[in-house]
């Protein structure tokens, strides 16, 4: 079974809060549950710790992909459950003379922010990574972050290959969607339920992730159940040549509407995540809907 959660607004949605609360409970309630990132991006400014989780691996990871990886407690390798990871940063500001408007263009293109990543491919059981360094995006950050990520890259194995922008931009266009949905495949053959965290307000970010059981769109405060079917149909009417992480949430919510609206809490620690209270009208539909899958079979 494939739960999909979603964002309605580009960030700032709670999309991991949730993913991950659902993770755990349903690990509570006694299902087979893993978390899964198909695509992160991780901004080294706000989050340096994911610096550190890195070198310390070996192995580029996400904030995101940690996180899921812990709640599924740590039963897949991270790799697996975040099989496309990239760390951001920013350009020195210097060196475009602190011009707003270049400055705006850099902060607007992923592509640009994107320093370090790591793409891996799941296989006949096996995970094979590939990691690799953005050098332009390097060139151009500033001295110590230059210094921290060419660190990271001496540590990492296998040892990254030098890429131009092009190559970022064909991962972020899904060009390479094949290898998280490797993965995902590989975890629904060992795994009860995957529950899928999309990027941004991308409706679904993979074609396998894009015909998932359960939908749950959230939005800061609120969390929607939508129809599997209706949201399928969406995806085939809306998605540009066949790719459905070209679909926002919000297009696809016009086109569906939701079947049911859960109000969520306002966390004082938002890491120790919702409770079964908190998420109960959810994890009753994920029950009932799982029930439903058993006597299919």
């Amino acid at each position: 079974m494939i739960i999909l959660v979603n964002g309605l607004i580009g960030d700032g949605s709670g999309k991991t809060i949730l993913a991950s609360s659902l993770v755990s409970i349903l690990k509570k309630e006694g299902f087979d549950v893993v978390g899964f990132k198909p695509v992160g991006g991780t901004d080294i400014w706000l989050r340096p710790w994911v610096m550190s989780e890195s070198r310390k691996r070996r192995l580029v990871v996400t904030g995101d992909g940690v996180i899921l990886e812990r709640v599924s407690m740590n039963v897949e390798d991270g790799e697996v459950l975040n099989p496309i990871a990239i760390l951001l940063g920013y350009a020195d500001p210097s060196r475009f003379a602190w011009k707003s408007s270049m400055l705006d263009r850099h902060l607007s293109s992923i592509s640009d922010r994107s320093l370090i990543g790591r793409i891996t491919m799941c296989e006949g059981g096996s995970a094979y990574t590939t990691h690799f360094i953005n050098a332009s995006s390097i060139h151009d950050s500033p001295a110590r972050i230059q210094a921290a990520i060419l660190e990271l890259a001496a540590l990492l194995e296998p040892k990254p290959l030098r890429v131009e922008r092009g190559f970022i931009e064909e991962i972020l266009e899904g060009r390479l969607v094949d290898a998280p949905d490797s993965c995902l495949k590989s975890l629904l053959r060992k795994h009860e339920i995957v529950v899928v965290e999309s990027n941004s307000d991308i409706a679904a970010p993979t074609h396998m992730s894009s015909r998932p059981d359960i939908i749950v769109t959230v939005a800061p405060g609120v969390a929607s159940i939508l129809s599997g079917n209706r949201f399928k149909n969406a995806i085939e009417v809306l998605a540009i040549r066949g790719r459905p992480w070209s679909v926002t949430t919000k297009e696809v919510v016009n086109i569906t509407g939701v079947e049911k609206t859960i109000y969520l809490p306002l966390l004082e620690d938002p890491m120790e995540g919702y409770t079964y209270n908190d998420l109960e009208e959810i994890i009753d539909y994920i029950k009932s809907q799982s029930h439903l899958q058993l006597l299919k079979r």
